[in-house]
């Protein structure tokens, strides 16, 4: 006996089903406390980071990395914890 194929019907569109779109998520802010003086380790406490990316921004910047417990300025300060998000 010859076996005789059958065709599936009701599935026209079968590889383009349409999914729901999900709402994205708004970006998390998270608010850091900077104050003048404010070491590297200081930073990567407030930012919840390691003192590694840390150091690798500043030096991105142009700023110099001596040790991490060296301060910085307000103004870096904010320039990296803006980056390391």
């Amino acid at each position: 006996m010859k076996r005789t194929k059958r065709r599936r019907t009701g599935f026209e569109n079968s590889g383009e089903r349409e999914t729901p779109k999900r709402p994205a998520k708004p970006a998390q802010v998270k608010t850091v406390e900077i104050f003048e003086g404010m070491t590297v380790v200081e930073l990567a406490k407030c930012t919840g980071s390691s003192v590694r990316p840390i150091q690798e921004i500043l030096t991105s910047v142009g700023e110099k990395v001596g040790s991490e417990f060296d301060p910085i300025t307000i103004d870096v300060a904010e320039l990296v914890s803006t980056s390391i998000r």
